[in-house]
């Protein structure tokens, strides 16, 4: 009847309330609609904390690498006092996958701008320090 194509009717309605421009005419979505989380967060609050803190002793390394050092880690950051964690927390630490630790170190990254664009800049200086014999005018 509307004259679009169902994937795009389907996805008008789950705007929730966001202003949609379909064809000339402007459509919002339920405004009350809410979406609710279906699970509660397993890792927060000390646990989060720790990951950080081992994260900065360790140097900032990425998630994958931090995840193979966790184990080992734990107990000389805990025989030095260095971290204070209950056996609980010590095991959602060990548990916990790569993919969720950077996704809960993204916004200290974000802090420390740890990633992004080389700072090299390109340039002809180390070109002339180089010899290269060149056979000119052979024939």
């Amino acid at each position: 009847m509307t004259g679009y194509a169902k994937r795009y009717a389907a996805w008008l309605p789950r705007r929730h309330g966001k202003p949609t421009a379909a064809g000339k005419a402007i459509i919002s979505g339920d405004v009350g609609k809410k979406t609710t989380r279906k699970r509660r967060r397993t890792y927060e609050g000390e646990v989060v904390e720790t990951l950080k803190n081992i994260w900065m002793i360790l140097d900032c390394i990425w998630g994958k690498r931090l995840r193979a050092a966790i184990g080992e880690i734990i107990p000389v950051l805990r025989g030095n006092f260095e971290i204070r964690l209950s056996i609980a927390d010590q095991r959602k630490l060990r548990k916990m996958s790569a993919a969720t630790i950077d996704r809960l170190l993204a916004s200290e990254r974000k802090k420390y701008n740890l990633k992004g664009r080389s700072q090299t800049k390109p340039g002809t200086l180390l070109k002339h320090q180089i010899p290269i014999r060149t056979i000119l005018g052979v024939g």
